[in-house]
């Protein structure tokens, strides 16, 4: 890993959420999750990870009320297309945030 260039690399980022399905993701007792995530990445991008086409826009509670919305019950039923359909309806456009 150490001689991996860092935009090859592949990393995991473990949100918070318990209980399912009732909106907690992302939450921590006295502690902010979106800031604390959008820090994260937005140093892993200065730092040389590839996050993708719009690292500049990396919006912390964007990230977290998008996972809030895809852990709910009705969208995990419907699969990944809902998914993504569900993101760009919660976020009003096309290419808010790809699910690969």
């Amino acid at each position: 890993l150490r001689k991996t260039p860092k935009s090859d690399r592949r990393i995991a980022v473990l949100i918070y959420g318990f209980p399912p399905n009732v909106g907690a993701v992302g939450t921590a007792a006295l502690l902010n999750v979106p800031n604390s995530l959008e820090a994260l990445l937005k140093k892993l991008a200065a730092e040389g990870y590839d996050l993708g086409s719009d690292a500049d826009g990396i919006d912390g509670e964007k990230i977290v009320a998008s996972l809030r919305h895809m852990s709910t019950e009705p969208v995990i039923r419907r699969g990944l297309p809902s998914m993504q359909q569900s993101l760009d309806k919660i976020h009003g456009t096309e290419d808010a945030l790809e699910i690969s």
